[in-house]
């Protein structure tokens, strides 16, 4: 599903404009990420957790040609799903 595709099936099920719930998911986008930039996690009960994996410099192979190369520190997004959500998609 697509953002667009979720606007649409949210709009029809709450009345609301899609033009309302575009603004609330990309307000929603925005305070996640603001959150995980500044380090924190974000628990959403029943759904899941947000979080940060950082990574230090390391080696590895460019698959293109074979050459060794180093990649920079990075940090990145993580998901981890809730017992509620897993219960969900195994029944």
């Amino acid at each position: 599903m697509t953002q667009s595709e979720l606007i649409k099936k949210i709009s029809v099920e709450t009345g609301m404009t899609e033009n309302d719930i575009d603004m609330i998911i990309k307000t929603y986008h925005e305070k996640i990420t603001e959150s995980l930039k500044k380090g924190d996690n974000v628990k959403l009960h029943g759904f899941g957790r947000f979080s940060t994996r950082k990574y230090g410099e390391r080696k590895c192979y460019n698959p293109q040609n074979g050459e060794l190369m180093m990649l920079k520190p990075s940090v990145q997004p993580a998901f981890t799903a809730g017992p509620k959500l897993r219960r969900e998609l195994n029944n």
